[in-house]
């Protein structure tokens, strides 16, 4: 899960996958809210879960490791 998180990340933020730790806040790299909903539609839509609205603040889930954690918590659909 972890590759393929950041592969979508890095895209969406065009940067480096190289760029990109666990624990790098992605508000540095150039998160913003526009990027953020993209994000959780990308991500969405990858792994086939939708995260609940207590998810969807980009001050809950700015890091890698905050975004895997929000998905392997979530049910699936």
């Amino acid at each position: 899960m972890h590759d393929e998180l950041i592969s979508i990340v890095s895209t969406i933020l065009d940067v480096s996958d190289v760029e990109i730790e666990p624990s790098t806040d992605l508000r540095n790299l150039g998160l913003d809210s526009i990027h953020f909903i993209q994000m959780i539609i990308a991500l969405e839509d990858y792994y086939e879960k939708r995260l609940s609205d207590s998810y969807l603040m980009l001050d809950e889930l700015y890091t890698i490791e905050k975004i895997k954690t929000a998905f392997e918590e979530e049910k699936d659909d």
